[in-house]
């Protein structure tokens, strides 16, 4: 979501559709029960006003909220604001991918 809003800005969302359809990713709308558990996590949070802006941070909380179910994982270089392990990295997944080499 926010990558493709970053692309669209650039005028190059078709690179994302591209790698999601090359990489054979694919995306579920979000849905009630996403919704509710980002209500849930935000009213058990202390402060969940943006310090830069004051506004309401619901942006990262709705894509937390969306990883639904293992073995599902939610790959953002930004992990600090989903603390799970279920949330990775680009490069745990590329380092999982890529596991021990046989040799030959």
């Amino acid at each position: 979501m926010e990558y493709l809003r970053q692309m669209v800005v650039k005028n190059q969302e078709d690179q994302v559709y591209s790698f999601l359809n090359k990489m054979n990713i694919k995306v579920v709308n979000y849905d009630k029960a996403m919704a509710a558990y980002a209500a849930y996590l935000m009213a058990k949070r202390e402060n969940c006003v943006c310090g830069e802006c004051g506004n309401i941070d619901w942006a990262d909380t709705m894509i937390y909220s969306s990883i639904g179910n293992p073995p599902t994982l939610l790959v953002t270089k930004n992990t600090k604001d989903s603390p799970n392990e279920r949330v990775v990295t680009p490069e745990d997944v590329i380092h999982m991918c890529s596991g021990p080499r046989k040799k030959e």
